[in-house]
């Protein structure tokens, strides 16, 4: 079951839209989710567990949200009781495995962020956020007033030893070796990593050093 407490239920008639929406002064193309439709997710609270449940996650505002069974509503919840998700079903093909977020605030307070965890290991963990940005449309570029929707990302670690703060990374060999220095015999993992390459290259170099 999902607890309801501190959740406030919004009309989805422009959840998925693909056309213009007023969002402050801009006119938005499209829409800042994460993934197309509900996808089936397990969620962890501070309250209990659902498992398979209907998950919409705004990247804009990083909002996760319930879809209800009239599949016209949605149940936002609390960031403060929603500590993780695990989506076991991805509508938009993003993930080649299921995906695990964690609520980056519930570790530091100033990351208002779901991260998804791309390792698990006893000293070093890495994660990936997904944000929605507002960019200039690049159909008309004349109109400074129309914007268009961006899912970008930043990589982040933390320590799981100490479990002070998320540092973000800076994704390029030079910058990780200067890092993880006494890591030597997981430097040469780095030493082809290249755009293609690269997030697979940075799993196999935090999965390294944690053995």
């Amino acid at each position: 079951m999902v607890f309801q407490s501190n959740m406030r239920s919004k009309s989805t008639s422009q959840l998925y839209q693909e056309e213009f929406q007023r969002i402050g002064n801009y006119k938005v193309k499209g829409n800042s989710y994460l993934l197309k439709g509900a996808n089936v997710s397990d969620l962890f609270t501070t309250l209990g567990f659902g498992v398979n449940m209907p998950l919409v996650f705004d990247a804009y505002t990083q909002q996760a949200s319930i879809l209800l069974e009239n599949k016209k509503d949605i149940v936002a919840l609390n960031q403060e009781e929603l500590d993780s998700f695990y989506i076991k079903v991805d509508n938009d093909g993003k993930f080649t495995e299921p995906a695990f977020f964690i609520n980056a605030s519930k570790i530091d307070a100033s990351k208002k962020l779901y991260l998804q965890r791309l390792t698990n290991g006893l000293k070093y963990n890495l994660y990936k956020s997904f944000i929605a940005e507002m960019r200039p449309a690049a159909m008309d570029l004349a109109q400074t007033n129309v914007k268009e929707f961006e899912i970008v990302s930043e990589y982040y670690y933390l320590d799981m030893v100490s479990k002070e703060s998320f540092i973000k990374i800076k994704p390029k060999a030079k910058n990780l070796k200067e890092i993880f220095k006494e890591q030597k015999a997981a430097l040469d993992i780095l030493n082809t990593m290249s755009s293609e390459s690269l997030e697979l290259k940075l799993i196999a170099f935090f999965d390294k050093i944690n053995t």
